[in-house]
This record gives structure tokens, C-alpha cells and sequence, in this order.
């Protein structure tokens, strides 16, 4: 795994990863040193704050390019639980009635809500009266107002055009201020979230059983696709990788092959704006589900902002890691070293904003029983300890424990470490039995 870059060119350019060029060298945990390119641009004052990262690297005669063209946020799905609705909302049930009657004429059932045309569907969705969209997002929302107890009365989802047009911090606050026009917003939660980064660069070759692959995902996938191989010819290619399924999954795939299925051509545009020219392009996306964005204490928007940063690490490097496979008997796979592909997967992480280190929460979910049980048999080895330096006898053992607890439990300082403990356990939603 490359690490321990050296920068051999000025001082400020380096450390704050600044354009157009930054040369040096690394070193390996093979102690060979690999000369990489490092070409970064960061796109000023750009929606979206994409940025490109370049790596040349080259051993002998083969030279391998890896060439991060964008990276960001492709979908992203919030719930607001409101108090109530304003006025404007009434219209989505003469839209739907009118939506119904022609649902082969687009004339109809279109409707302005808080400014911004939508198309109401004549279905609705489980649970929500109102379905309408437009070509920026999905709008979904309930007739019954219960302040959020069962679930968000109204639900959006961020599309990906406008999403990479407007730049997706600026396209949530955009959403929430226009939700707050016509409902009384009570909180917002996040649902879905889909990280993205694009390479100039092949799909990377895994081998059939993914012995290369180091995951915590059970399901693992490789899928194929009906394309032309030559001008008069159609057959198979390979399109993509699949890893997980559910709350949390990884889809490996190349972006090109999928835009002649899709039609969304206007990736072209933002691709080349940031150096692509030709080729294909090689997505690496990661998908977090509500289950899985709580796991991460991701709950509103503002923990979305602050943390992406370590959604993406996270995913890269305890999730999923494509690994070089080397000695398969002498060595355990989680000692090989990382493909240069993944690396700069990896290096994207910057772009996403600062680590804040927040811990998730199955690393510090307490157990109560757990903790009991451990500190009873604290307790034993303590009191017999000094049953043994006090005339061997139990009971003067347990007196001196007993005594030893009055003391830490009347100890004024104790109360505020105990507080400040509630307030991180409070997370977790321990559960203390009631006879306890």
C-alpha cells in the first residue's frame, strides 16, 4: 500500500494540495520506491466542489493511468416530518384527480408548489397520498400530519442532474428552504445517500471468486452486458461488480456502458469541464441506507455535511478493499498490498471534507449484562486479593471492597463522569432492566 508521500516541490503547493502539479516520490511497504505523478485540480467556485486526482505509475516498461475526473454525492433521499401543511398543498389532490382522467396527456396534472412545477402522479406511493416529480426530484407527500411518529410526511429525493448542476450542499439547502414555503418542517432526516467517484481509467480485473477482494459484504456479484465488440458485432463485456445488498452496497462499473442504456449525456459535459477526453470511465459508488447511515450517527442533513467525509473512508477502507494477490499460503490477504486502482479510490477522501472521527455505534454500544457480569467478577478477584493479605479470610475481603465502593461512590467527581458518560451511551439506546 503506498503511504509516506514525500513532496519534492515547494513547501505551500504541497502541503495544502495545491494546483497544478505536485511531483515526489513514495515508499511501499516492499521498500521499493514508486515515482507517481500527483495532478490535481481542484475545480474553484464549481458546483458540487469536484476535484481530479492523477496518478502515473510506473514499473519497467508498463505504465498504469488512474485519473479521478469527479467525485460527490449522485442521490440523496431526506425525509421531513412536519407539523402541518400551508397553503398550496390542497392543489396535489385537483392535480391528482386531473392526473388520473389523462394520464396521457402531460397538460394536466401539473401543479406549483412553492414556485417549482411538478407533474403529480395518479398513484401515489405506501404511505403517501401524493407522488410528484419533475426532472430535479421526487416528491412524495403524506395526507395524514403526525408530527414524524410513524414516518417523514414528506419525503424527497435529490435526482443526479441536479444534484452535480447545483452542487449537492447547495441543492439540500435549496430543497429544505422550499419545503419550508409550503409545510411547518419539524426535522429532517436523512435516508439514502449514494457516494460517487469517476476514473478515466478500464473496469479493474477481479478474478472469479474475488480472492482479491476484502469485504464485510456476504453478497458479491460480477454482471455483464450485451454491447457492440466491433462495428458488425454484438456480444458480452464485462460492465461491473455488485458487493452487499440492503442497507449497504458497493457497485463497481463502467459509467460509459450505463449512459448508453440511461441517455444521460449531459456527463459528458461535466466529465470534460475536468479533463476527460475520451474513453471509459469507471464508477465507484457506495450506497448507505437509513440502517446504515444511523450506524454512523447520520441522522439530519448537518450530520450528513459534517461527516461524509467519513462515510467514504469508511467505505474504502474497512468495508471494501481490491487487493494485489500475493502469497496465498504464507500470507493473510489483509497483509497484501492494495491495488493502485483502490488506492486512489481511497485518496478521493480528501474531497469529501475533513474526518471528525466519529466513533459508530457498534464500537461503543454498551452491554449491560456484559458489564455487570464483569464487574462482579472484578469484585471476587479484588475481595479475595485482600482476604489473602488480611488474616486469609473472605468475609475481611469483602469488608475492605465494601468500603473501597462507599468511597468512589461518594465521591463528588463521580457524578459528573457519570453524566458525561450518559450523554455518550445515550446514542446507543441502552436498555437497563427494570430489576436492575
Amino acid at each position: 500500500m503506498i503511504s509516506n508521500i514525500k513532496v519534492l516541490t515547494t513547501k505551500g503547493a504541497a502541503r495544502r494540495w495545491r494546483p497544478p502539479l505536485v511531483v515526489g516520490y513514495v515508499k511501499g511497504s516492499e521498500a521499493a520506491r514508486r515515482v507517481v505523478t500527483l495532478d490535481i485540480r481542484v475545480a474553484q467556485n464549481k458546483p458540487g466542489g469536484c476535484a481530479s486526482i492523477h496518478l502515473i505509475e510506473k514499473k519497467g516498461t508498463k505504465t498504469m493511468d488512474y485519473k479521478n475526473i469527479i467525485s460527490g454525492i449522485d442521490t440523496i433521499v431526506v425525509g421531513y416530518a412536519v407539523n402541518g401543511y400551508k397553503d398550496g398543498v390542497g392543489d396535489l389532490a385537483v392535480a391528482k384527480a386531473a392526473s388520473k382522467s389523462t394520464q396521457f396527456e402531460n397538460d394536466n396534472g401539473v401543479v406549483k408548489l412553492g414556485g417549482v412545477e411538478l407533474q403529480v402522479q395518479p398513484r401515489g406511493a405506501r404511505g403517501y397520498e401524493y407522488v410528484a416529480v419533475n426532472g430535479d426530484m421526487v416528491v412524495k407527500v403524506a395526507n395524514k400530519v403526525t408530527g414524524g411518529e410513524a414516518f417523514p410526511e414528506v419525503m424527497v429525493e435529490l435526482r443526479s442532474n441536479y444534484l452535480w448542476r447545483e452542487g449537492w450542499q447547495n441543492a439540500l439547502d435549496r430543497v429544505t428552504a422550499w419545503v419550508n414555503q409550503w409545510a411547518m418542517v419539524k426535522s429532517d432526516k436523512v435516508s439514502r445517500v449514494d457516494l460517487c467517484a469517476d476514473f478515466a481509467c478500464g473496469l479493474p480485473v477481479l478474478d472469479n471468486d474475488f480472492e482479491g477482494v476484502v469485504t464485510r459484504a456476504m453478497s458479491r456479484k460480477a454482471f455483464a452486458e450485451k454491447c457492440p465488440i466491433s462495428k458488425y458485432k454484438q456480444g458480452l463485456k464485462m460492465s461491473g461488480y455488485s458487493f452487499g445488498k440492503g442497507e449497504m452496497m458497493c457497485r463497481i462499473y463502467n459509467k460509459t456502458l450505463e449512459i448508453e442504456k440511461t441517455g444521460k449525456q449531459w456527463f459528458y459535459d461535466l466529465w470534460a469541464k475536468h479533463g476527460y477526453q475520451e474513453g471509459d470511465i469507471t464508477r465507484v459508488e457506495f450506497q448507505f441506507r437509513r440502517d446504515a447511515l444511523r450506524y454512523h450517527q447520520i441522522n439530519t442533513i448537518q450530520d450528513l455535511k459534517l461527516q461524509v467525509a467519513d462515510l467514504w473512508h469508511y467505505a474504502t477502507n474497512k468495508w471494501l478493499m481490491l487487493k494485489e494477490i500475493r502469497d496465498k499460503e504464507k500470507t493473510h490477504k489483509l497483509r497484501w498490498l492494495t491495488t493502485e486502482f483502490w488506492f486512489m479510490v481511497q485518496k478521493v477522501r480528501s474531497f469529501f471534507g475533513e474526518l471528525t472521527g466519529v466513533l459508530r455505534l457498534k464500537q461503543f454500544k454498551p452491554k449491560y449484562k456484559q458489564l455487570t457480569a464483569q464487574c462482579r467478577g472484578l469484585i471476587v478477584s479484588i475481595a479475595a486479593m485482600a482476604g489473602i493479605s488480611l488474616t486469609n479470610n473472605p468475609a475481611m475481603g469483602i469488608k475492605q471492597v465494601q468500603a473501597y465502593l462507599h468511597r468512589v461512590l461518594m465521591d463528588d467527581e463521580l457524578f459528573i463522569s457519570v453524566y458525561n458518560r450518559m450523554n455518550k451511551y445515550a446514542l446507543c439506546e441502552v436498555a437497563i432492566p427494570p430489576n436492575d
